[in-house]
């Protein structure tokens, strides 16, 4: 009887002990920070979308996250009515998914009505065995494709035939 008690009397202790064990490495570390700086990630610091940025810290701000503000004198009220919006910019290259780190382009330039301008056959498409893994990117005139045979594709904007493939 007493050793079924003091088995029931344990179970509290280990649970609390398995419990706080990821707590205690915190306890013991005594590395030193790296040194560089420090992005914020949560969007603490405001950018304005319509200043330049100092030299250097626009990949800071593009990482920093949503927080972004703008002067009202350059603002431009939405068509609809809606939200001020700062004043429209070309997009020069679109070299990752939703073209910026920050997943935030801004506000973009573009046609008043979009129209089909570029074609090409840019490899295997998604199937049962395997997946599209990456958006198209275009920088410099040319649009890189990868397809879901693992197969790299660079087309010049405007031309229907590959510059460069490669199986990967």
């Amino acid at each position: 009887m007493s050793r079924s008690l003091s088995r029931r009397a344990c179970r509290p202790l280990a649970l609390l002990a398995v419990l706080l064990l990821p707590t205690a490495c915190s306890l013991f570390d005594d590395e030193d920070r790296l040194e560089g700086t420090r992005i914020p990630v949560r969007g603490e610091r405001s950018t304005s979308i319509t200043e330049p940025l100092p030299e250097g810290e626009e990949e800071a701000a593009a990482n920093a996250g949503p927080a972004l503000s703008f002067p009202s004198a350059d603002a431009v009220v939405a068509p609809t009515g809606g939200a001020p919006l700062p004043p429209p910019r070309e997009l020069e290259a679109w070299t990752q998914t939703n073209a910026v780190p920050s997943h935030n382009a801004g506000h973009l330039s573009g046609p008043a009505s979009l129209q089909r301008i570029w074609t090409a056959d840019a490899g295997t498409g998604n199937s049962d065995e395997a997946r599209i893994t990456s958006a198209p990117v275009a920088a410099d005139g040319r649009i890189f494709t990868l397809d879901a045979a693992a197969e790299v594709r660079a087309f010049a904007s405007g031309t229907d035939s590959a510059l460069l493939y490669e199986s990967l």
